[in-house]
């Protein structure tokens, strides 16, 4: 009966926000929009968000993908396990996507990211478009 159980919610994110939680079927239409094989999303009384997959494979590459923001606020992932209590934890460290306007090119290098990165916090990694420099803000062009 537990491992029939176990087996529904294997391929499950559950997640909850930092700070209050938004519109939910804003929230879904955006987690649909962004999150392949996402099959259903539901949550509980307590805040918690259910996000359910096709397979494990898409559900541990959007955990893998975060940290995830959804107007502004940091959404807290982790899959699902057998026997998991849904309790909040305490935070005091949460990872953050910074965005620099107007940086000086001649900075773009693994150093330079770093070191002004440094300036707001511990860096943990720069993301793909940002070490190629495949991505500059052509507005106004």
């Amino acid at each position: 009966m537990v491992a029939q159980g176990s087996r529904r919610w294997e391929s499950t994110a559950v997640g909850y926000f930092l700070g209050r939680r938004p519109y939910f079927p804003q929230l879904e239409a955006f987690a649909r929009a962004n999150w392949k094989g996402l099959q259903q999303v539901s949550a509980n009384a307590n805040g918690f968000l259910f996000f359910r997959f096709r397979n494990l494979a898409f559900m541990e590459e959007v955990i893998e993908e975060g940290p995830w923001l959804f107007q502004g606020q940091p959404v807290v992932l982790q899959q699902w396990e057998q026997g998991m209590s849904l309790r909040r934890q305490k935070h005091t460290k949460v990872p953050i996507w910074i965005r620099i306007r107007h940086f000086p090119m001649e900075y773009w290098t693994e150093d330079g990211l770093s070191a002004v990165a440094s300036g707001v916090g511990t860096p943990l990694y720069t993301d793909k478009i940002t070490k190629t420099c495949s991505r500059l803000d052509l507005r106004g062009m």
